[in-house]
């Protein structure tokens, strides 16, 4: 798994933090600069793996490899264009309004129909209620007519459940993360999946009560690992959890943790700490979002 219609807008993340110290493919993908955009602008085209995403961060429009343009909100799939094996197209919103897909060999897959004086310089925006709409100077052309299903604000979303969201704020602050320690000249920490499962589960716990603690630490992140991956070897030495409010895309989010991390002495000790390992649990309940950072050596 988070209306703006035209306006790229950002509100601060404010978080409560906490850490603790236990006891001693080929992918030809084109590079793509507008990807956390939540437009598509005249003349810009999309190839396998770009994207735009809501203000929120919830809503995502995907070329999909398979030569589908899909709108999924965070793991449900809300419209597509219907092209998949259509492999290597890909869409591009024409200067005339049209939104057209195209094949290598220029064969054309699919059109919304929207071209002409009226739709020239159009654009086309993710919108967080779910509705994909082509604009011009306000007003509202073509649209998919989706909307994001009515769910519970208790409801949780994880990247373990295929929350898309969830696991691009988990990867973005592992990259975020390691630059710091890059920066002083130490070594990567590596992505462990017993640290990331316990840290899921532990986020879980946090946005199930709606508090930020380490109540049983370390044994409870411990017993985790276990119950998942009996016999392993791992155990968690640090941890840092937060709670953020939900008013930006991913990598947004992913920056505010981390650096809010950064600026805390002893969150920032553990993320420079001598360990090896990480894992990140990222859920989001309603429009709060539940970070757990775990470390081991």
């Amino acid at each position: 798994m988070e209306t703006r219609m035209k306006a790229f807008l950002f509100a601060s993340l404010v978080l409560v933090m906490s850490c603790s110290v236990a006891p001693i493919q080929e992918s030809h993908m084109h590079a793509d600069q507008s990807q956390e955009s939540d437009k598509l602008l005249p003349g810009e085209v999309m190839y396998y793996g770009h994207r735009r995403v809501s203000a929120d961060g919830r809503v995502m429009l995907t070329m999909q490899p398979d030569g589908n343009l899909v709108l999924y909100y965070f793991d449900q799939a809300l419209w597509s264009s219907g092209t998949f094996g259509k492999f290597s197209a890909h869409a591009t919103l024409q200067t005339d309004g049209n939104l057209i897909i195209k094949e290598p060999d220029g064969s054309e897959v699919f059109t919304s129909g929207t071209w002409g004086d009226q739709y020239a310089g159009a654009e086309l925006v993710v919108q967080n209620d779910g509705n994909l709409v082509l604009y011009k100077n306000g007003l509202a052309l073509w649209a998919t007519g989706t909307h994001v299903p009515e769910n519970s604000p208790n409801e949780l979303q994880s990247c373990f459940q295929g929350n898309v969201w969830a696991c691009d704020v988990e990867q973005k602050i592992v990259e975020l993360t390691n630059a710091h320690r890059a920066g002083l000249n130490l070594p990567s920490l590596r992505v462990n999946a017993e640290l990331s499962f316990a840290a899921g589960v532990w986020s879980g716990e946090l946005a199930g009560t709606k508090t930020v603690n380490h109540d049983g630490f370390p044994d409870q992140r411990n017993d985790s690992i276990q119950s998942q991956f009996p016999g392993s070897p791992v155990r968690v030495a640090a941890e840092n959890v937060a709670e953020g409010s939900m008013q930006s895309n991913a990598s947004q989010v992913a920056e505010s943790l981390t650096r809010n991390w950064w600026n805390s002495v002893e969150h920032k000790n553990n993320m420079l700490s001598n360990n090896s390992w990480v894992g990140i649990g990222v859920v989001v309940r309603g429009r709060t979002v539940y970070a757990t950072q775990l470390f081991a050596r």
